[in-house]
């Protein structure tokens, strides 16, 4: 069985299934833990506007949140699933049985297995030293909805009701992977995980984690028109930050530079100023969404060009529907 595919780089996309009558779109995605949020209202604004992606690349939480909606899913749905997640109760896993249904493990849940014994064998993520007990939450297979979690074996990723890329950085050699076919909780899972934050996923010889630059060579691959949703920060640091927050600082610098160099290739580009956020702000998702929803907005000018009728919009989703597991 396949689990997950690994590419060195973009894999040419097919979505033979996209309407010849008009350009092919593709969406590049990123945003780091809780700023990937705002990718929710990012898709909402495009859904009420009627705007059709035929193909989607992301990283981080934006590749999440892409994945989940490449899967079948509607902005409203992933905005509800993500306000029903105990962000504070709960903190994440690292190995876990894998979950076809999908469960939810909280703090109590996770004492009485402990008592039971049932967790004998199993790795608990060092979520880190860094964060509260407050502030840890549950990941693993299990975080995934139910339909993400069905597909856990696909030729292709060019299956799901829209074609998907995600990416992710192999620790070890310092690669940037893409992925386009096996199983796509699996493939999530890796492009989620935050480095010093969440355990990487170890496949073969390789140690994938999340932070790559957004994909928008990856959304090319398949596309005549590439829209970069582009998360970004403004947000300064005193000179007593902590060395976790060295550490991130760090990481976001280096991001942000590649970041630039992709988002210089995209067709249109919705710039997201998060700095009044952090990775960490996991309760504010409503205004997270609606801070990708504005940040379309004001881009209307240039995505309006690629709305399409009633009638093909509800063709678009159509067949979304069918193409989508039940």
């Amino acid at each position: 069985m396949a689990v997950i595919a690994l590419l060195p780089a973009a894999s040419q996309v097919q979505n033979p299934r996209a309407s010849s009558q008009r350009p092919k779109i593709g969406l590049a995605m990123g945003g780091d833990g809780a700023m990937g949020f705002v990718q929710v209202g990012v898709l909402e604004w495009m859904e009420e506007h009627h705007i059709p992606i035929d193909l989607f690349a992301g990283t981080s939480m934006g590749g999440f949140v892409a994945g989940v909606y490449a899967a079948g899913f509607s902005p409203r749905e992933i905005e509800l699933f993500l306000m029903k997640v105990d962000w504070e109760g709960t903190y994440f896993l690292g190995e876990a049985p894998y979950q076809p249904k999908g469960v939810w493990v909280t703090k109590s849940d996770l004492a009485e297995a402990e008592k039971s014994g049932a967790l004998r064998g199993l790795k608990l993520s060092s979520l880190t030293a860094f964060l509260p007990t407050q502030n840890r939450a549950v990941m693993a297979f299990p975080f995934l909805p139910r339909i993400v979690n069905s597909y856990s074996d696909l030729k292709s990723f060019d299956a799901l009701p829209t074609p998907f890329r995600c990416t992710t950085v192999d620790l070890i050699s310092g690669e940037v992977v893409v992925t386009n076919q096996g199983s796509l909780p699996l493939a999530l899972s890796a492009t989620m995980a935050l480095p010093g934050l969440m355990d990487p996923v170890r496949v073969g010889d390789k140690l994938l984690s999340g932070g790559g630059p957004l994909p928008v060579e990856v959304a090319r691959s398949g596309a005549d028109v590439v829209i970069a949703s582009y998360v970004y920060t403004h947000a300064r640091l005193g000179p007593d930050m902590s060395a976790f927050q060295q550490m991130q600082r760090s990481l976001q610098a280096a991001k942000a530079e590649a970041d630039r160099r992709g988002i210089s290739q995209a067709d249109v580009v919705i710039p997201v100023d998060t700095s009044e956020y952090t990775s960490f702000d996991l309760l504010r998702i409503r205004e997270l969404v609606r801070l990708g929803y504005e940040s379309a907005e004001q881009k209307s000018s240039s995505l309006l060009k690629y709305e399409v009728s009633q009638e093909d919009w509800q063709h678009y989703l159509d067949d979304r529907l069918q193409r989508k597991i039940r």
